[in-house]
């Protein structure tokens, strides 16, 4: 499920070999990511997709107080004990730049 060449910019295309590789070991980076967090989901892998999709969204305009683009992700069903919370807290740690675990009663 590699992003095909012709989708890049002209400059990029130039460079086909170089970019070919790195287009599959990213598509190899994101398979193992997706069973890490699949795992720690307890196997649901379409909760793991929604994480990574959240994980690289991003806000790109602001219109008065409300955030445009920001891909927000509610997780239910989720184990009421908060061995699973603290474990997927551990999970994003290891996973982006800055996470604060906020607990919540």
């Amino acid at each position: 499920d590699a992003l095909p060449i012709s989708l890049l910019p002209g400059s990029l295309q130039d460079n086909k070999p170089f970019v070919s590789s790195v287009l599959s070991e990213l598509s190899s980076v994101r398979a193992e990511l997706l069973g890490f967090l699949t795992h720690a989901l307890l196997g649901d892998g379409l909760a793991a997709e929604y994480l990574i999709l959240h994980l690289i969204s991003t806000v790109y305009s602001r219109r008065d107080v409300l955030p445009l683009g920001k891909f927000t992700l509610n997780l239910s069903g989720c184990p009421r004990n908060g061995a699973f919370t603290e474990l997927m807290y551990r999970v994003l740690q290891q996973i982006v730049p800055a996470s604060y675990h906020l607990h919540m009663t």
